[in-house]
């Protein structure tokens, strides 16, 4: 995705891949960082490993669109409400608990398992968006607290 992202806007964007260097898969890592390199992505592709927790919301922060496309299925990722908490727009896969949490279109972009590009047209929309300082999807933290403010949780109980 930023290989293609770059070659429609060259120098808008940078990447970062985030995420904890796990015992074991090392290797991984390392083909993470040669495929990088490969594609000659260097300069726009950071890897951040082994962030203490306390350091998210500084690199979410500095973002302005949240993509996470994780090759593991998650129940849950809960970086994705942490970044619509922080009024970022979101593409994610719309499987696991995801989907019940985003609007599509409203909080970000949803995307079916493994079809990363079908989605690019929206990153590369919202990106322009960002870029120019225009809201790109409308309230990722007005949908979270709709659905899961302390009143509409517990009412009934």
């Amino acid at each position: 995705m930023a290989r293609i992202i770059e070659s429609n806007m060259p120098g808008a964007a940078h990447f970062v891949i985030v995420g904890n260097s796990e015992p074991g898969h090392e290797a991984y890592e390392r083909s993470i960082r040669s495929r990088i390199e490969s594609l000659g992505l260097g300069p726009n592709v950071a890897v951040v490993c082994n962030e203490p927790y306390e350091r998210m919301p500084a690199l979410l922060s500095m973002m302005r669109i949240f993509v996470h496309l994780s090759i593991a299925a998650e129940g849950l990722g809960g970086v994705v409400l942490e970044a619509m908490a922080m009024g970022l727009p979101v593409v994610a896969f719309d499987s696991g608990g995801v989907k019940e949490c985003f609007i599509d279109g409203k909080s970000g972009f949803l995307v079916k398992q493994r079809t990363t590009g079908r989605r690019l047209p929206g990153c590369l929309t919202l990106l322009k968006a960002r870029i120019r300082g225009q809201p790109s999807v409308t309230g990722p933290v007005m949908i979270l607290q709709q659905n899961f403010h302390t009143k509409n949780i517990f009412q009934g109980s």
